[in-house]
């Protein structure tokens, strides 16, 4: 019984020290698409990619890579863990990056930020936004069927 109790012991002790061991870098990544709705063919789009890393001393590595296939837009997002006697426990360290888009035609576009500390995935954070037509006026309809009105009179006179 009693070496029962001691290999449950064992067993659990090891399965919450390898979760504890597999702690995430980021915490809390945000994936917010600049400008606000409604999103026109003549907006210049931006991704704030944010979060926060689990500690001091990690670097941004570079400026997030933007690929753009159809209607999917995916954003790698890099950072280097900080060496190991530069961590400090249990501190929140936030951090804001922009990745420029650019301008899109018409359509609904799904995006997919991928955060990755020293090359190895972290965490996707998934978002997606529409992008419309830019509409004419009403008052281009009004002033092209009133010039056309204007050269059938003018027409008229003339034969």
């Amino acid at each position: 019984m009693k070496k029962k109790i001691l290999q449950y012991f064992l067993l659990s002790s090891f399965i919450l020290l390898s979760h504890i061991a597999e702690s995430a870098s980021i915490y809390n990544p945000t994936l917010v698409i600049y400008p606000n709705a409604p999103i026109t063919e003549l907006d210049t789009i931006y991704a704030e990619l944010g979060g926060d890393f689990a500690t001091t001393g990690y670097e941004i590595d570079g400026s997030p890579l933007v690929t753009i296939i159809d209607y999917n837009i995916g954003i790698d997002f890099n950072s280097l863990s900080p060496p190991p006697d530069l961590i400090v426990l249990a501190v929140l360290t936030p951090f804001s990056v922009n990745a420029d888009i650019g301008l899109l035609s018409a359509g609904v576009y799904n995006v997919n930020a991928n955060f990755y500390v020293d090359g190895i995935l972290e965490q996707t954070v998934t978002d997606s936004f529409a992008v419309s037509a830019v509409p004419l006026p009403a008052g281009v309809w009004l002033f092209v069927s009133g010039l056309l009105g204007l050269l059938g009179i003018a027409k008229r006179k003339t034969t």
